[in-house]
C-alpha cells in the first residue's frame, strides 16, 4: 500500500511537470492583473548568480495547470479551517477584503527620503501652490470590518512625520475625512469590496478636502460585477456573488461630466471614461483607460489655471472631477515617465502629490524627478 502512493504521488509529480514544460505558456493572468514569467524569461538569467533557478521556481509556479482552480481550492480549505488571512489579504467582515500591508512591509527610509523630495520640490518653485494628499487603506478607515486581531502599519506615524517634514506644503490628511464620512449612516461605501482602490465615493471625499466645496457632478453606475486586485490574491469563490447573497461583487460609477473635454495619453487621443474596459476584469481602468506616462486634459474652461498632478492610480478616479476647476490638468505616472520636474510642472500654476499612503512609500520612481 505504502509502495502504491509514493508510485501515484510520483506519477501525479511527474505528469504535472511534463504538463508545465510541455504546454503553450500563459502570457497574462487575468486574475491577478500581472504578467506571467515564460520560458524566455528564464532563459535570459544567469546560471551563476542564482537568478535562473530564481526564475525557474517562479516559472513552474505561474505556467503550472489549473493554477486558478487550486488556488481556489486552497481557499476553500483555508477558510473551512477558520482562516482570515490568506495571500497577503485580509477576509473581513460584511464581504470586504483588505491589503495585509505590515510595518516590515513599509520602506521607512524611502517614505522619509520621499517626503524630502517634495519638500524641496515646494522650495524650488515658491511661486506654486504645493499639494499633497496622501490616502489610507481600506482597512485603516474600516478597521471595525477588519479580522479580530488583524495587524496593519501605523499610518499615524506616518502622516505625523508627512506634516512634520512639508513645512512648504499643504498636506491634506485623508485619513480623518474618510473616517468621518464612514461613520455616517448614509455613506457609501468609500473603498472596493475587493480591490485596494477607493471607489467615486471616496474620491469625491478627496475632492471637498482639497477644494473646500461639495464635488458639482453626480454619479452614474457603469458596471455591478467588478472583482478587483484583492480578489485576485484570494481567490475566494464566495465572492462571486452579489452583495445581498453574501458576495462581494462591487459597482463601479463615474461622475457625470457634459463638458466636452480633451484628453490625450502619451500623445493618443482617448476618452476620459473607456466604457471597453467595463468588459475586461481589470474595470478600474475604466478611468482613462489605466495608468500611461503622462495625461493631459485640457476642459474649456476660461479664467483658471493649471494642475500638474504627480500620481498613482488613486488620482485616476478623482482628477475628472477637477474638471470643472482647471483649464489644463497633467497627470504624471513616474513609472512611466522619464522627465525632470521642469517638463512637468515649469508652467502650472499648481502642484498636487497624489498618491496612496504606502505605495508612495515603496515609489523608487519620484527620485526621478531630478531634483
Amino acid at each position: 500500500m505504502k509502495k502504491t502512493f509514493i508510485f501515484l504521488f510520483t506519477a501525479v509529480l511527474a505528469v504535472t511537470g511534463l504538463c508545465v514544460f510541455a504546454g503553450e505558456d500563459r502570457v497574462f493572468s487575468d486574475n491577478e492583473n500581472r504578467q506571467l514569467t515564460v520560458m524566455d524569461d528564464v532563459m535570459t538569467e544567469s546560471v551563476r548568480t542564482g537568478d535562473f533557478q530564481k526564475a525557474l521556481t517562479e516559472y513552474s509556479s505561474d505556467q503550472m495547470p489549473g493554477r486558478d482552480s487550486l488556488m481556489a481550492l486552497a481557499t476553500a480549505v483555508k477558510k473551512i479551517t477558520g482562516r482570515k488571512d490568506i495571500g497577503g489579504a485580509y477576509i473581513g467582515r460584511d464581504g470586504f477584503y483588505f491589503d495585509k500591508k505590515l510595518e516590515k512591509d513599509i520602506n521607512s527610509e524611502r517614505y522619509e527620503r520621499n517626503l524630502k523630495i517634495i519638500e524641496k520640490t515646494a522650495g524650488n518653485y515658491p511661486e506654486k501652490k504645493v499639494t499633497v494628499m496622501l490616502v489610507p487603506g481600506g482597512g485603516s478607515v474600516y478597521s471595525s470590518k477588519l479580522p479580530e486581531n488583524a495587524e496593519l502599519f501605523d499610518d499615524d506615524k506616518m502622516y505625523e512625520l508627512a506634516v512634520k517634514t512639508l513645512s512648504k506644503c499643504k498636506v491634506v490628511n485623508m485619513k480623518e475625512a474618510l473616517i468621518r464620512q464612514a461613520e455616517r449612516e448614509d455613506s457609501e461605501n468609500l473603498y472596493y469590496r475587493t480591490d485596494h482602490h477607493w471607489t467615486l465615493d471616496g474620491a469625491y471625499v478627496g475632492y471637498e478636502e482639497l477644494m473646500g466645496k461639495k464635488c458639482p457632478y453626480e454619479m452614474k453606475e457603469v458596471c455591478s460585477d467588478f472583482l478587483g486586485t484583492l480578489y485576485s490574491k484570494v481567490l475566494d469563490k464566495s465572492a462571486e456573488k452579489v452583495v445581498g447573497e453574501g458576495g462581494s461583487l462591487d459597482r463601479i460609477k463615474i461622475p457625470v461630466i457634459n463638458d466636452k473635454i480633451k484628453v490625450t495619453t502619451d500623445g493618443k487621443p482617448v476618452e476620459m471614461f473607456d466604457m471597453e474596459m467595463t468588459k475586461e476584469k481589470d474595470k478600474y481602468k475604466v478611468y482613462f483607460g489605466g495608468n500611461h506616462g503622462i495625461t493631459q486634459i485640457e476642459t474649456g474652461v476660461s479664467g483658471k489655471g493649471k494642475l500638474a498632478v504627480i500620481k498613482d492610480s488613486f488620482a485616476n478616479c478623482l482628477v475628472p472631477l477637477l474638471a470643472g476647476d482647471y483649464k489644463e490638468i497633467v497627470m504624471i505616472d513616474m513609472r512611466y515617465f522619464a522627465g525632470d520636474m521642469d517638463m512637468v510642472a515649469g508652467d502650472a500654476d499648481e502642484i498636487l502629490f497624489l498618491y496612496e499612503l504606502s505605495s508612495f512609500a515603496s515609489d523608487s520612481n519620484i527620485s526621478k524627478l531630478g531634483l
